[in-house]
Protein backbone atom coordinates (compact mmCIF):
# COMPACT_ATOMS: atom_id res chain seq x y z
CA UNK A 1 0.00 0.00 0.00
CA UNK A 2 2.55 2.07 0.61
CA UNK A 3 4.46 1.56 -2.65
CA UNK A 4 1.21 2.49 -4.22
CA UNK A 5 0.50 5.86 -2.23
CA UNK A 6 4.48 7.02 -2.99
CA UNK A 7 4.02 5.64 -6.91
CA UNK A 8 0.90 8.15 -6.97
CA UNK A 9 2.54 10.85 -5.17
CA UNK A 10 5.39 11.05 -7.76
CA UNK A 11 3.24 10.23 -10.84
CA UNK A 12 0.65 13.19 -9.55
CA UNK A 13 4.04 15.87 -8.44
CA UNK A 14 4.56 16.26 -12.48
CA UNK A 15 2.67 19.68 -13.18
CA UNK A 16 1.25 18.78 -16.55
CA UNK A 17 0.21 15.25 -15.41
CA UNK A 18 -3.27 14.63 -16.85
CA UNK A 19 -3.30 18.57 -18.68
CA UNK A 20 -2.78 17.28 -22.15
CA UNK A 21 -5.53 19.95 -23.27
CA UNK A 22 -4.30 21.01 -26.75
CA UNK A 23 -5.43 24.85 -25.35
CA UNK A 24 -4.46 26.43 -22.06
CA UNK A 25 -6.10 29.09 -20.06
CA UNK A 26 -2.93 31.49 -19.19
CA UNK A 27 -3.26 34.46 -16.33
CA UNK A 28 -1.76 37.91 -17.66
CA UNK A 29 -0.36 38.80 -14.67
CA UNK A 30 1.94 42.30 -15.76
CA UNK A 31 -0.54 45.07 -14.46
CA UNK A 32 0.68 47.39 -17.62
CA UNK A 33 -0.95 44.59 -19.94
CA UNK A 34 -4.39 43.84 -17.99
CA UNK A 35 -4.88 47.49 -17.96
CA UNK A 36 -4.20 47.75 -21.91
CA UNK A 37 -6.90 45.08 -22.47
CA UNK A 38 -9.30 46.27 -20.01
CA UNK A 39 -9.37 49.75 -21.63
CA UNK A 40 -9.26 48.54 -25.26
CA UNK A 41 -12.33 46.12 -23.99
CA UNK A 42 -14.03 49.18 -22.80
CA UNK A 43 -13.66 51.08 -26.05
CA UNK A 44 -14.65 48.47 -27.75
CA UNK A 45 -17.79 48.36 -25.78
CA UNK A 46 -18.47 51.98 -25.93
CA UNK A 47 -17.37 52.32 -29.97
CA UNK A 48 -19.79 49.60 -30.94
CA UNK A 49 -16.61 47.13 -32.14
CA UNK A 50 -18.58 44.61 -29.75
CA UNK A 51 -21.81 44.30 -31.31
CA UNK A 52 -24.74 43.50 -28.30
CA UNK A 53 -21.41 43.56 -25.94
CA UNK A 54 -20.31 39.53 -27.77
CA UNK A 55 -16.79 40.11 -28.58
CA UNK A 56 -13.41 38.92 -27.48
CA UNK A 57 -9.88 40.74 -27.37
CA UNK A 58 -7.57 39.35 -30.44
CA UNK A 59 -3.87 39.71 -29.17
CA UNK A 60 -0.94 39.05 -30.98
CA UNK A 61 2.56 39.49 -28.57
CA UNK A 62 5.56 39.53 -30.87
CA UNK A 63 9.12 41.19 -30.36
CA UNK A 64 9.98 43.45 -33.37
CA UNK A 65 13.21 43.32 -35.63
CA UNK A 66 14.74 46.37 -33.23
CA UNK A 67 14.10 43.96 -30.26
CA UNK A 68 11.09 45.96 -28.64
CA UNK A 69 8.39 44.07 -27.42
CA UNK A 70 4.69 44.92 -29.46
CA UNK A 71 1.52 43.71 -28.87
CA UNK A 72 -1.23 44.20 -31.46
CA UNK A 73 -4.83 44.39 -30.12
CA UNK A 74 -8.16 44.00 -32.27
CA UNK A 75 -11.80 43.20 -32.00
CA UNK A 76 -13.05 39.87 -32.63
CA UNK A 77 -16.32 39.41 -33.39
CA UNK A 78 -16.93 36.20 -34.88
CA UNK A 79 -15.55 32.58 -34.99
CA UNK A 80 -12.81 33.23 -37.60
CA UNK A 81 -10.31 31.99 -34.98
CA UNK A 82 -11.13 28.92 -36.18
CA UNK A 83 -9.58 29.02 -39.51
CA UNK A 84 -6.11 30.11 -37.55
CA UNK A 85 -6.62 29.17 -33.99
CA UNK A 86 -4.33 30.18 -31.02
CA UNK A 87 -3.33 27.82 -28.58
CA UNK A 88 -3.37 30.04 -25.71
CA UNK A 89 -6.88 32.47 -23.90
CA UNK A 90 -7.21 34.48 -21.04
CA UNK A 91 -10.10 35.90 -19.34
CA UNK A 92 -9.21 39.83 -18.04
CA UNK A 93 -11.27 41.26 -16.17
CA UNK A 94 -14.50 39.16 -17.63
CA UNK A 95 -13.08 40.12 -21.22
CA UNK A 96 -12.22 37.04 -23.43
CA UNK A 97 -8.64 37.02 -24.99
CA UNK A 98 -7.40 34.86 -27.74
CA UNK A 99 -3.60 35.27 -27.38
CA UNK A 100 -1.32 34.82 -30.45
CA UNK A 101 2.30 34.68 -30.61
CA UNK A 102 3.69 36.50 -33.77
CA UNK A 103 6.48 36.23 -35.90
CA UNK A 104 9.22 39.76 -36.02
CA UNK A 105 6.82 41.52 -38.47
CA UNK A 106 3.68 40.78 -36.46
CA UNK A 107 1.73 38.00 -38.42
CA UNK A 108 0.09 35.53 -36.37
CA UNK A 109 1.98 32.39 -35.80
CA UNK A 110 -1.52 30.02 -35.48
CA UNK A 111 -1.52 26.57 -34.59
CA UNK A 112 -3.18 23.96 -37.23
CA UNK A 113 -6.94 23.84 -36.75
CA UNK A 114 -7.30 20.36 -35.25
CA UNK A 115 -10.51 19.19 -34.46
CA UNK A 116 -9.51 18.92 -30.49
CA UNK A 117 -8.01 21.92 -30.59
CA UNK A 118 -10.90 23.30 -31.75
CA UNK A 119 -13.28 21.80 -29.51
CA UNK A 120 -11.41 23.15 -26.66
CA UNK A 121 -11.19 26.38 -27.89
CA UNK A 122 -15.23 26.47 -28.67
CA UNK A 123 -15.30 25.43 -24.91
CA UNK A 124 -13.58 28.51 -23.79
CA UNK A 125 -15.45 30.45 -26.00
CA UNK A 126 -19.10 29.66 -25.47
CA UNK A 127 -21.67 32.63 -26.69
CA UNK A 128 -18.61 35.06 -26.72
CA UNK A 129 -18.57 35.28 -30.71
CA UNK A 130 -20.67 35.09 -33.20
CA UNK A 131 -20.99 31.82 -34.96
CA UNK A 132 -20.42 32.65 -39.49
CA UNK A 133 -22.41 31.21 -41.96
CA UNK A 134 -20.26 28.35 -43.42
CA UNK A 135 -20.73 29.61 -47.09
CA UNK A 136 -22.82 32.68 -48.91
CA UNK A 137 -23.54 32.30 -52.22
CA UNK A 138 -22.05 34.67 -54.64
CA UNK A 139 -24.29 37.47 -55.23
CA UNK A 140 -25.61 38.02 -59.08
CA UNK A 141 -27.65 41.05 -60.32
CA UNK A 142 -29.35 41.38 -63.77
CA UNK A 143 -28.50 43.33 -66.06
CA UNK A 144 -28.67 44.27 -70.06
CA UNK A 145 -26.35 45.31 -73.10
CA UNK A 146 -26.69 47.27 -75.72
CA UNK A 147 -29.33 44.94 -77.71
CA UNK A 148 -31.33 44.50 -75.25
CA UNK A 149 -29.86 40.81 -73.51
CA UNK A 150 -29.96 39.87 -70.05
CA UNK A 151 -26.75 38.72 -68.59
CA UNK A 152 -26.13 38.07 -65.14
CA UNK A 153 -23.30 40.00 -63.75
CA UNK A 154 -21.48 39.48 -60.54
CA UNK A 155 -22.20 42.09 -57.59
CA UNK A 156 -18.23 42.78 -56.89
CA UNK A 157 -15.88 41.94 -53.92
CA UNK A 158 -17.15 41.79 -50.82
CA UNK A 159 -15.17 42.41 -47.91
CA UNK A 160 -15.87 40.03 -45.09
CA UNK A 161 -13.60 41.26 -42.10
CA UNK A 162 -12.72 43.35 -39.09
CA UNK A 163 -12.31 47.08 -38.78
CA UNK A 164 -9.36 48.93 -39.30
CA UNK A 165 -10.34 51.37 -36.49
CA UNK A 166 -10.36 48.90 -33.95
CA UNK A 167 -6.67 48.04 -34.16
CA UNK A 168 -4.01 48.97 -31.97
CA UNK A 169 -0.57 48.72 -31.46
CA UNK A 170 2.04 49.06 -28.07
CA UNK A 171 5.66 49.12 -28.51
CA UNK A 172 6.93 48.71 -25.12
CA UNK A 173 10.44 50.87 -24.73
CA UNK A 174 10.41 49.32 -20.87
CA UNK A 175 8.26 47.02 -19.06
CA UNK A 176 6.08 49.82 -18.33
CA UNK A 177 6.67 52.51 -20.29
CA UNK A 178 5.46 52.14 -24.59
CA UNK A 179 4.30 54.15 -27.42
CA UNK A 180 1.03 53.33 -29.48
CA UNK A 181 -0.17 52.61 -33.09
CA UNK A 182 -3.78 53.06 -33.99
CA UNK A 183 -4.70 53.46 -37.48
CA UNK A 184 -6.20 56.35 -38.96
Amino acid sequence: MKKALIFFMFLFSFKGFGQNKPCAEVEITDLVIRKIIIDYAGECVRENFFKENIGAVEMIDFVDTTGRRRIHLSALIDDRYKEAPPTQFADVNGNLVLIYKGDSNGNKIPASPSEELLDCLSKAVGKQLYLRPVHQPDRYFDIKDFNGKVEKRKAGLTIHGGNVWNEITYIFSSPTEYTTLRSL
